[in-house]
């Protein structure tokens, strides 16, 4: 950093949390290492955030010795209403600035008037706001219900209150800043993510055992239940097509998966480190986006390797498909994307998709463009 407002500012970064690794942690570990910030976070699983290829050493994480445990990682989705007395009881006074990350609680913490506290909120709580649906992909017991209901109503009033503490909210989308609106009430900056653009344009796929380029769909991201898999893995258990499915996911939750998978043509990736997932990317004949998302930096390096999309109409995608790049389907049922995958091939076999478009698009989401959003926010911003 160099000549900048914040050069002499001393900063931390709040992290929901790192036992788990995609585009969120991806982006405020690289926000860590550009303002030299140690990272404080309740839950810490190292073997997950190394297996992404991230060397760990260059970072200062601080952690809870409870948050280490592997039985809590096991736990923590469940026992998600304990994270805000974590974040509230954060001593964070050191600091002249303090930069959350929230899809959950992060955005809490307490900070003084002469702090400034700027928060990325990637998205409001689903553990919350969308309890209903997040709750029935979780299949709690119902005789949990008697619990977890009253816990998410007093988490309402919680959150709304806690939403008005950063002085600043920066999100990831329109969606996204649609979404804090209406459910805390604030305003937010949309400072876009980045794609590591390096990694992916002009990457030249090689043959992966046996299989060719446009052999195979690919669906890559967290594999968790509120993500819809099932439809896609029922319809491609008909249809016969390739699918590869690439993520990590909880022991239990790849068990649910491996027993619906009826055919051989289905494959479930849950270890496949960065350098696996371009190569399987880039030699996919497309992407398949199955949920409603916030974002979706995935989408964004199928367009950067020029990969075609089939996506999901809600949420972020829409606002970034065209009938340039790929194919959106309105329900997630197995009949509307089977009809998607049908105009995709057409697709392919005719015109097929605006190469140049897809790369300029990516283009527009390089890091130092939200590097210099992201300063310029901060600055704007500084007491």
């Amino acid at each position: 950093m160099n000549n900048h407002k914040i050069d002499n500012k001393k900063i931390c970064i709040v992290l929901d949390s790192l036992d788990q690794f995609g585009g969120a942690e991806r982006v405020m570990l690289s926000v860590a290492r550009i303002l030299n910030a140690p990272v404080y976070t309740p839950v810490y699983n190292k073997r997950i955030v190394e297996s992404h290829g991230i060397d760990i050493s260059k970072y200062e994480i601080k952690s809870t010795w409870w948050g280490k445990l592997n039985i809590f990682h096991k736990l923590s989705r469940i026992l998600f209403f304990i994270y805000p007395m974590y974040f509230e009881s954060l001593d964070l006074s050191d600091y002249d600035i303090v930069i959350s990350s929230s899809t959950r609680f992060a955005h809490s913490v307490l900070t003084s008037v002469d702090q400034l506290h700027v928060c990325y909120m990637h998205s409001v709580s689903r553990y919350v706001w969308d309890f209903f649906e997040y709750h029935d992909s979780l299949k709690i017991p119902k005789f949990l219900n008697i619990i977890y209901y009253p816990i998410v109503s007093v988490l309402r009033v919680w959150d709304y209150a806690a939403g008005g503490r950063p002085d600043v909210i920066l999100t990831n989308s329109e969606y996204s800043r649609k979404r804090i609106a209406k459910f805390l009430r604030r305003d937010s900056i949309c400072v876009h993510p980045f794609v590591e653009l390096s990694r992916f344009i002009n990457y030249k796929p090689e043959k992966l055992n046996d299989q060719t380029k446009n052999d195979y769909y690919i669906i890559i991201g967290r594999i968790n239940p509120w993500k819809h898999l099932e439809y896609v893995i029922d319809l491609f258990n008909k249809n016969g097509k390739k699918l590869k499915i690439v993520g990590h996911c909880s022991t239990k939750y790849v068990s649910t998966l491996e027993k619906r998978i009826k055919s051989s043509n289905i494959e479930l990736i849950t270890n496949a480190n960065d350098a696996m997932v371009v190569s399987l990317l880039s030699n996919a004949k497309g992407l398949i986006w199955q949920s409603k998302e916030d974002f979706g930096i995935v989408l964004l390096e199928a367009m950067a390797m020029n990969i075609g999309v089939i996506a999901y109409s809600k949420g972020f995608a829409p606002t970034m498909i065209t009938d340039n790049i790929g194919v959106l389907y309105t329900k997630q049922t197995e009949v509307s994307l089977k009809n998607a995958i049908k105009r995709y091939e057409m697709k392919l076999e005719n015109d097929g998709f605006d190469k140049n478009e897809m790369t300029a698009i990516a283009k527009q989401f390089s890091f130092e463009k939200f590097k210099n959003s992201l300063i310029e926010v901060i600055e704007a911003n500084i007491k």
